[in-house]
């Protein structure tokens, strides 16, 4: 292998940030849209966000436009 000098660094790509949702603010009927995102991964940011909260809430989720609606259901 063969040794080089002054090669400069990559510099770091910063990792895209989940949407917040305020699922502990979210009544039974309540929705929220998610906008550039499949059906699957927004229903698991609204799921995941909600479990790490604590709640033990249920949802569906359409696909709506360029993005995803997801309701609480209960």
């Amino acid at each position: 292998m063969k040794i080089e000098r002054n090669i400069p660094m990559p510099v770091a790509v910063a990792k895209p940030q989940r949407p917040r949702v305020p699922v502990e603010s979210m009544e039974i009927g309540d929705s929220v849209f998610i906008p550039g995102v499949k059906r699957t991964s927004g229903l698991g940011t609204v799921k995941g966000t909600a479990l790490r909260a604590g709640l033990k809430f249920n949802f569906k989720s359409a696909v709506e436009g360029d993005g995803v609606r997801v309701w609480r259901t209960a």
